[in-house]
């Protein structure tokens, strides 16, 4: 079921409620970079309705499978950055190698993560063979990548503070999102 999240006063919750977050909504909110305009509402919206749920006592998570993600993808951000200021012909691993800017990385990675772990509690999570086979198995009647799939398939029943429409047509799960929800 989806639900729109900018209507949490019409929801009902529990102290029980447990909600993952996304890593799309980690990224926005934790990412470390400057939200681009047009995102201010959203990002918005995600914090109010995150700090609502903490407020009233509904417990929140992340996997740690999202966390390494955000960080990967705050990496892959600097490196662009980096490539665009300086030269496009650098590659990342040539990038990892240098030690200035792996020092300025590793600054904001902990930044990051700390903020993460202050926020939210941080599940661990354990990629097994049967995920992937599962995952390979189920590819035509899901719209995941790996580590979505996984992380509905480790946590059923599910609620997911998500803007990621991969998840929309899951009806084993719950998902909470500011987008329009039919």
């Amino acid at each position: 079921m989806k639900w729109n999240i900018q209507k949490a006063e019409d929801m009902e919750f529990s102290t029980n409620d447990v909600f993952y977050i996304d890593s799309n909504i980690l990224f926005l909110l934790h990412g470390g970079f400057v939200v681009e305009p047009q995102k201010i509402c959203e990002a918005s919206a995600y914090s109010n309705f995150i700090e609502y749920l903490r407020a009233i006592g509904c417990h929140l998570c992340v996997s740690a499978l999202n966390v390494q993600e955000v960080l990967h993808l705050v990496e892959r951000k600097h490196f662009q950055a980096y490539g665009k200021k300086y030269t496009d012909k650098i590659r990342i691993k040539e990038f990892r190698r240098m030690k200035e800017e792996r020092q300025k990385l590793r600054a904001i990675q902990m930044s990051i993560f700390s903020q993460i772990n202050e926020s939210y509690e941080i599940i661990p999570e354990t990629i097994y063979d049967k995920d992937l086979k599962g995952f390979v198995d189920e590819y035509h009647i899901h719209y995941y990548e790996p580590i979505d799939y996984i992380l509905v398939n480790h946590h059923l029943p599910l609620r997911v503070i998500t803007a990621d429409k991969d998840f929309y047509s899951d009806k084993r799960i719950n998902v909470y999102t500011m987008f329009p929800v039919s």
